[in-house]
């Protein structure tokens, strides 16, 4: 039987010149199907991806809101005296569509989509991407439609009884200029 043997291994300090916080008002969601698992480059010891790929003819989609405060992001240790520790990645998001198409995508999103969300950070840098939900996909857990005007509040998260290995993982290709124009196309040209 393996034996998992974690140690620290660096110091974790404060860094007084990163004081920027927050992320950006636009996430990528991706069919977590879609993703081309073999040519996309991970090492999950360093939570370090980089390449992400898709399936040929596939694309991510954009969520984008107008105010920060609706779209949060959220990872939390899930421990466990029986079973291995792990995480639970959680999006909340406000959708304001009201088209018999966003309908349409509120339905897919509540029907059960498995999703993989790439997050921007407000601080640029080689730290700016973090990957959610890559291992496991992302469902809606908890919504409440119809409130604050007409908008349908979600949450993705890790499904029940599942859990992510890796806090996330920090996505960079190259660089980040790279890596930004890969997330602005939809970011992933299958090979």
């Amino acid at each position: 039987m393996a034996e998992c043997i974690n140690a620290l291994s660096k110091d974790l300090t404060f860094d007084c010149t990163d004081k920027v916080k927050g992320i950006e008002k636009r996430i990528l969601l991706i069919n977590r199907a879609d993703i081309d698992f073999a040519a996309t480059t991970v090492d999950a010891s360093k939570n370090k991806m980089s390449s992400l790929v898709l399936k040929a003819s596939k694309t991510g989609y954009f969520f984008d809101n107008f105010k920060e405060t609706h779209i949060s992001e959220s990872i939390k240790p899930e421990i466990s005296d029986d079973d291995f520790n792990g995480y639970k990645h959680s999006i909340g998001i406000t959708v304001y569509g009201k088209s018999a198409e966003e309908y349409e995508q509120i339905d897919q999103f509540v029907n059960g989509a498995q999703l993989v969300a790439v997050i921007e950070h407000k601080a640029k840098g080689e730290s700016s991407f973090d990957v959610l939900g890559f291992y496991v996909g992302l469902e809606v857990t908890e919504g409440e439609g119809r409130t604050n005007g007409g908008a349908f509040k979600l949450t993705i998260s890790t499904p029940a009884n599942q859990k992510e290995p890796n806090v996330a993982l920090k996505w960079l290709e190259t660089d980040y200029a790279t890596t930004k124009k890969k997330f602005e196309t939809c970011c992933i040209v299958a090979k």
